[in-house]
């Protein structure tokens, strides 16, 4: 059996990191073809099972010389001579909650795989965001209602109940499943005691949130029995690791620079605590009980901000500031963050196997109904 799925990917990495660890899951059952439309930046799968298909590349990185409608034809093209399988089901990944620009790309998608087999399952998987705007909803249930079969929430509704804040939760009844957080599956049981003497500052995929790498370098001085482990993202812009590089050489020995880290469950396992702009780490932090500095980018992409702080409500982590990054009020922010511990709380983190599960139980159901007739 073989699946088709979906990942598009700007700002950040977090859609990509959260693909990669749900087609983990899926490989176990099936074939998958992974449609890659951001930036290459060089994360796949060792499995056999699993078919990386890189479309032409859309980002918000500026240095991209191609219009956005040139590149979203070259796409199309490429897409109407790749799809000839037959495919048992195909997800996309957040739309149409959100990628709302790439619905004339997913909807040809939709259109070509139920041509070559109408049976195929229409399957979306987004994270724990929900537009509750009534004209959004206006414009994304039809689609939901027409097209989709069923809708996996990846979260957990102790944590935020989406039935609870969108309307559109309660129209789409027993198609939505929250199928808990997406986690890589890589953290060990480690007792606190273990924790090496290291901050990790990270940024995502490194194209926004650049300020946040700087403040926590300045009150690295403050913190000389810690390393400062500084991962500034493949998609920084090279002048970052300049002046983080140049900062380094002033101050001294204990800030450590990486562009990348792909074992990045792992190494956040061994610190004692994280700064971040939140996202997917959030759900890092969980799976690790790692304490957390949430800084969520100031921009129009407010989710970002909701989802830290409906973790801040369990004590999971702090959310701080933009004024929050001056030196002097840092440095108090993570004395108390050291000095603090992870909660005890049990969070669905079983968002990929449940998601696997799920697809697994439509695709007999579909057989059995098929048999039956």
């Amino acid at each position: 059996m073989r699946g088709l799925f979906w990942c598009q990917y700007l700002l950040g990495i977090g859609h990509l990191v959260r693909g990669l660890r749900l087609c983990q899951s899926l490989v176990q059952n099936f074939d998958i073809d992974f449609l890659q439309g951001g930036r290459e930046i060089h994360q796949t799968l060792p499995s056999p099972r699993f078919h990386k298909i890189p479309l032409p590349a859309i980002s918000h990185i500026p240095s991209a010389v191609e219009s956005y409608e040139y590149i979203l034809k070259k796409r199309r093209d490429y897409l109407e001579a790749f799809l000839t399988l037959p495919y048992q089901f195909f997800v996309s990944q957040s739309f149409p909650m959100g990628k709302h620009d790439f619905k004339n790309e997913v909807l040809d998608i939709i259109s070509r795989v139920k041509k070559i087999n109408p049976d195929c399952l229409i399957i979306c998987s987004c994270l724990d965001y929900i537009p509750t705007d009534s004209k959004q909803i206006e414009s994304i249930y039809p689609i939901l209602d027409r097209y989709y079969d069923k809708v996996f929430i990846h979260c957990d509704p102790q944590i935020l109940n989406l039935h609870e804040t969108s309307s559109l939760a309660q129209k789409l009844g027993n198609k939505l499943v929250y199928t808990g957080y997406v986690s890589s599956g890589h953290a060990v049981p480690q007792s606190t005691g273990e924790r090496l003497k290291r901050i990790m500052v990270t940024m995502g995929g490194g194209s926004i949130g650049g300020e946040l790498l700087r403040a926590a370098a300045e009150v690295s001085i403050f913190f000389p029995d810690y390393e400062f482990l500084l991962v500034i993202g493949p998609q920084a812009h090279p002048n970052l690791a300049k002046d983080l590089w140049q900062f380094q050489q002033i101050i001294g020995g204990n800030i450590r620079i990486v562009p990348f880290l792909s074992n990045f469950t792992e190494e956040l396992q061994k610190c004692a605590l994280s700064i971040s702009l939140g996202g997917s780490t959030i759900i890092d932090l969980c799976e690790t009980k790692t304490p957390g500095i949430i800084y969520p980018y100031p921009s129009k992409f407010s989710k970002q901000r909701i989802r830290a702080e409906q973790f801040a409500l369990k004590n999971i982590l702090q959310v701080i500031s933009p004024e929050e990054l001056a030196p002097d009020r840092l440095r108090r922010i993570i004395e108390k963050a050291l000095n603090s511990s992870f909660p005890t709380i049990d969070i669905n983190l079983n968002g990929a196997e449940n998601m696997r599960r799920g697809i697994q139980s439509l695709i007999e159901k579909q057989k059995k109904a098929k048999f039956i007739s």
